[in-house]
């Protein structure tokens, strides 16, 4: 296993046992993506109504807006201009010197020809 897939390994675990709920999480998503995420209202339990709303659509032919009304927008929160220009930097840095290992990431991962 190397070290990046025990990394993604370690952010998909934090995500699953509620790091999806973290502002820091939040601020860092927003910051890459140089765009704002909005937070809906009663989002602890959207899980439950999400599950319930696609059976509902399964079994009923309602269309999709009827039974997946858009939800009021608790908080947006804003990327923070000092976060993306540092992760722009990193992504064009990260993006170069993959460009340069491309054919060492293939022969490791045993797609190399």
């Amino acid at each position: 296993m190397d070290l990046c897939q025990v990394v993604l390994e370690g952010v998909a675990h934090s995500i699953c046992e509620g790091g999806a709920k973290s502002k820091i999480w939040a601020q860092i998503i927003t910051s890459v993506l140089n765009m704002p995420i909005s937070f809906y209202k009663g989002k602890e339990a959207v899980p439950a109504f999400g599950a319930a709303r696609l059976a509902q659509l399964a079994i009923i032919d309602d269309g999709v807006n009827e039974v997946c009304p858009v939800p009021g927008v608790d908080e947006i929160l804003d990327p923070d201009p000092g976060f993306v220009k540092k992760y722009q930097e990193n992504s064009e840095r990260f993006r170069r010197l993959y460009q340069s290992l491309r054919t060492e990431f293939q022969y490791q991962s045993g797609e190399y020809q």
